[in-house]
């Protein structure tokens, strides 16, 4: 099968069973592959072949700015539970969880970097997820990352540590918000319950006789068990110990922001702290808690993702096809989120060339069509737009783009503000191959 072709099945895959891929991708039967045909060209391809694509895709990515100066991202993970395989290298041991044993499992634990604006998924690094490492995985996300804007960094609680802050400081036209812990530094734990916005300083070290004589002179001081800094053979291994990519002494600087949320899962008010470097004068406090609630857009991207994209099934146990897979789905998500946009700027264009028609001619039928008042805003299903472009791109498919754009324009959905359901948080089990859909 020609490499072309072989890709952009891959893109296309579902939730069925692999004939059933198949048997849709290649409609005619004189060109038809068996599934032992496509699993032997598969296993023909590696993993950097997707990490290439979606890195080259997103080169052509719509640059979207926020306040018109700012590329907008949000780091965050997501897990795969995969079919199960005893040989994975992912393989989830749980033992008991709760009182209760439960059976293993196999999951891949995908850090993403998500672009808010422009809806595209930028990077992903997988981990198992029995030794996810978020930290080092943002870190990797960031060297990667294009320098040439200037742009905002979002990220949950868990993220932050003094190597992540240092990295970030020190980055070029870097910005960031992360959400704190309450119970993390102490100088924002001691903050007052009251809404506040100042500066904080924290000296670090990695000498330990350099902590002991500052903790002795009664000087602020926080000690970072480098592991570079000890000798290996001698370290119990018990001892934790913490990355750190700088001098062995420096002051870390940032501003912290609290202020008052109403939590939705007890309903109840509660304090939020956000570590950030972008400046005061710029961005007040109301501000920084609108930017940190757009970083919900990455947790709708997932859910979107994984079941109205698919992105839950997968046609391999085997490792490296399985994280193939996982990129086509993020691949394939970055084509319909552009193709979303792209219908509704084709719309508008259209709008506009029909309202400059309707001056010049005096056609008060048109002017009503193009400017008629509604309720609600509106936005394209992602469910039928996921549908409909698989269906335009599979490989027998040869029609102009703006087919595609009138198709996303009808299944359009009224936006309700103020609604909101219970999260249902659950481990989702991977569907057998057995019981896929025909």
């Amino acid at each position: 099968m020609p490499f072309d072709k072989l890709v952009k099945v891959m893109l296309n895959m579902q939730g069925n069973s692999l004939n059933a891929e198949l048997q849709e991708a290649f409609p005619e039967l004189s060109e038809r592959i068996t599934t032992s045909a496509y699993v032997q060209a598969r296993d023909k391809l590696s993993l950097p072949v997707f990490e290439d694509l979606l890195s080259h895709y997103n080169q052509s990515a719509p640059k979207k700015l926020f306040n018109g100066k700012y590329r907008l991202y949000a780091i965050d993970g997501s897990d795969f539970t995969t079919p199960w395989n005893p040989q994975s290298a992912f393989v989830v041991d749980t033992n008991k969880r709760n009182g209760a044993f439960i059976k293993p499992f196999c999951q891949i634990h995908a850090n993403i970097m998500y672009d808010i604006a422009s809806r595209q998924y930028m990077d992903c690094v997988l981990q198992p997820r029995n030794s996810w490492d978020e930290r080092n995985a943002a870190l990797k996300m960031i060297s990667r990352l294009s320098k040439d804007n200037p742009f905002i960094i979002i990220m949950d609680r868990g993220y932050e540590s003094f190597n992540l802050i240092e990295t970030l400081n020190r980055t070029e036209n870097c910005h960031y918000v992360l959400r704190a812990r309450t119970n993390g530094i102490k100088e924002i734990n001691y903050l007052p319950d009251e809404e506040c916005d100042m500066e904080i300083a924290i000296p670090v070290t990695t000498s330990h006789t350099e902590y002991l004589n500052k903790r002795a002179n009664g000087e602020p001081v926080y000690k970072i068990n480098a592991p570079r800094r000890h000798i290996k053979e001698t370290r119990s291994p018990k001892t934790r110990t913490q990355r750190w990519d700088f001098e062995d002494a420096c002051t870390i600087t940032f501003r912290v922001v609290k202020f008052l949320i109403n939590d939705p899962d007890t309903g109840d008010d509660a304090w939020e702290i956000l570590i950030t470097n972008l400046s005061r004068f710029e961005f007040s406090i109301a501000q920084m808690k609108e930017i940190y609630h757009m970083r919900w857009g990455i947790e709708t991207s997932f859910r979107d993702m994984k079941y109205s994209l698919g992105g839950m099934h997968f046609h391999s146990k085997k490792d490296e096809a399985v994280q193939m897979e996982i990129y086509a789905h993020l691949i394939m998500f970055n084509a319909v989120a552009r193709n979303v946009i792209a219908a509704w700027e084709w719309e508008a264009a259209k709008a506009e060339t029909a309202k400059q028609s309707e001056e010049n001619a005096e056609n008060s039928t048109i002017k009503k069509d193009v400017e008629k008042d509604t309720k609600y805003l509106y936005a394209i299903d992602f469910k039928m737009a996921c549908l409909s472009t698989r269906s335009f791109f599979r490989l027998y498919r040869n029609e102009p783009i703006t087919k595609l754009y009138e198709e996303l324009l009808k299944y359009k959905q009224p936006i309700r503000q103020g609604r909101q359901d219970e999260r249902n948080i659950k481990t989702k089990s991977a569907v057998a191959f057995g019981y896929r859909v025909a």
